[in-house]
C-alpha cells in the first residue's frame, strides 16, 4: 500500500485490490482512510495464510500414515513427561528444571542419550522465542551450548521446543510453530548429515500425529517398538492427551486403501484410537506393560540351543565356567545386533524416500552399518559353536 501526495489531496492507493479500488480522500479524512487500507491489507493477508492453512490441511489429510494407536491417556500439561516411559536403550526425558537444577524453568524439556554423553534442550531468547540447543558432556561435567546448525537457517520456525533423539544418534524430532504448521506447534523431523555438520531441512510428519491444535512431543522407544506424541487437542485448558501407538519402519498412508473421505479424516483427526486398533494390539499392550520391568528385560535374553536336550536362556543354565562367560557375551552381541537391524530398517526406510543429496550422505553409512552387522552375525556364530564345544 502506498501514499503519494498530490498537493493538497491524498491518494490512497491498495496495491492488493484492483485498479477500480483505489480510493481519493481530502486531508482531513486521511489518517482514517489510510488506516482502513491497512486494514483492508491485513485482512488480504489473513486470508491469504487461512488458504495456505487449509490446502496444507487438506494435503495432510490426504497423506495421513497409517498407524496403530494402542492407547491413550489425559493428563494435565505439566504431567505429560511422567507418561512417556522410555526403556534405557532410548535415553531419557527430563523437564528443564530436573535438569539444570533451577527453580524457574523455561517451559521446555531435556532429551538425554542413552550413554549420557549428549543432551538436547531448548531455551528462550531475548525475544522469547525458544531454540534447541546440544550439548556433549567433557569427561563428568556439560560443556558449552551449541546451536543446532542447519534445523531453522530459513527462518521457518517462530518457536522450536520439545526435542527428541532416535538411538541412530541422527534423527532429531522436535515441536515448532511457523508456516508448515497447521496450528501452534506441530511435530518436525530432521536428520544430521555427518558430512557438512548441519542438520537437514526439517520435515512436517502429518497428521495423525499434528493437528490443528498444539502438538508437543513424539518420542520412540525402538526397542520395544512403542512411541508417544502428546496433543492439546480436543482438550480443555491446561490438560493435553498422551497417544501412545506402535511405529513401523516404513511409512504407509491410507491413500491405497477404499475408505471414503469422511473415514479418512477420522483417521487424520483420531476420532476414535480404536478405529486403528489390529490385532496385534494385545501384545503391544504387553510390551507398554513390561518398560522398565523385569519381565522387559527378559524380552532382551536370547535363547540358545545347545543340543537336542538342553536350550539355555541364561548363563546361570550352563555348567562350564566358560560357557557361562561366553554366554553372556553372546547375549550383548545378539542385542547389539538386534539394534543395528532395527537402525538398519529405520535407515533404510528413510533413504528410499530421501532426496537425491541426502542419499549420498545417508549410503555410505547404509554399507558401513550393513558391514559391522556381518562381522556381528560372524562373531555370534564362532561363539555358539565354542559354547557348545564346551557344553558338549
Amino acid at each position: 500500500m502506498g501514499i503519494i501526495v498530490r498537493g493538497r489531496i491524498k491518494f490512497v492507493k491498495c496495491f492488493v485490490f484492483p485498479q477500480k479500488w483505489s480510493i481519493f480522500v481530502g486531508k482531513k479524512d486521511m489518517k482514517k482512510e489510510t488506516l482502513a487500507a491497512i486494514v483492508l491489507l491485513a485482512l488480504t493477508a489473513t486470508k491469504s495464510a487461512a488458504q495456505h492453512t487449509s490446502a496444507l490441511y487438506q494435503q495432510m489429510v490426504e497423506n495421513t500414515q497409517k498407524v496403530m494407536i494402542v492407547d491413550s491417556v489425559v493428563v494435565s500439561f505439566d504431567e505429560f513427561l511422567q507418561t512417556i516411559r522410555l526403556g534405557s536403550e532410548a535415553g531419557r526425558l527430563s523437564s528443564y528444571d530436573q535438569f539444570f537444577h533451577v527453580d524457574e524453568q523455561p517451559e521446555g524439556t531435556v532429551y538425554v542419550n542413552e550413554r549420557e554423553s549428549r543432551c538436547y534442550y531448548a531455551i528462550p531468547d531475548d525475544n522469547g522465542a525458544f531454540n534447541i540447543y546440544s550439548l556433549d558432556k567433557v569427561g563428568d561435567a556439560w560443556g558449552q551450548p551449541q546451536a543446532l546448525a542447519g534445523v531453522n537457517d530459513d527462518g521457518l520456525f517462530t518457536d522450536m521446543n520439545y526435542p527428541f533423539l532416535l538411538s541412530d544418534g541422527m534423527t532429531l524430532y522436535f515441536a515448532a510453530k511457523g508456516n508448515e504448521s497447521l496450528g501452534g506447534y506441530d511435530i518436525f523431523a530432521t536428520r544430521f548429515d555427518a558430512e557438512t555438520g548441519r542438520y537437514y531441512r526439517a520435515e512436517n510428519i502429518g497428521m495423525p500425529f499434528n493437528s490443528e491444535a498444539n502438538d508437543y512431543m513424539y518420542a520412540i522407544d525402538e526397542m520395544n517398538r512403542i512411541g508417544w506424541f502428546v496433543s492439546d487437542r480436543n482438550q480443555p485448558e491446561g490438560m493435553v492427551c498422551v497417544y501412545i501407538f506402535e511405529p513401523s519402519s516404513t511409512r504407509q498412508t491410507y491413500a491405497d486403501d477404499d475408505c471414503s473421505d469422511e473415514q479418512l479424516r477420522r483417521y487424520a483427526n483420531i476420532a476414535s484410537i480404536s478405529d486403528t486398533w489390529t490385532d496385534g494390539r494385545e501384545e503391544a499392550l504387553e510390551r507398554i506393560k513390561n518398560i522398565g520391568t523385569k519381565g522387559n528385560s527378559a524380552a532382551h535374553a536370547y535363547r540358545l540351543v545347545i543340543n537336542d536336550n538342553k536350550t539355555a536362556s541364561q548363563a546361570s543354565d550352563l555348567r562350564t565356567t566358560g560357557g557361562r562367560e561366553l554366554f553372556n557375551r553372546w547375549q550383548r552381541l545378539k542385542k547389539e545386533e538386534a539394534e543395528l537391524e532395527a537402525e538398519l530398517d529405520k535407515s533404510r526406510a528413510y533413504y528410499s524416500r530421501a532426496l537425491s543429496i541426502e542419499k549420498r550422505t545417508l549410503k555410505p553409512d547404509i554399507f558401513k552399518k550393513e558391514r559391522h552387522q556381518e562381522q556381528l552375525i560372524k562373531d555370534i556364530a564362532a561363539i555358539e559353536k565354542e559354547i557348545r564345544q564346551q557344553e558338549n
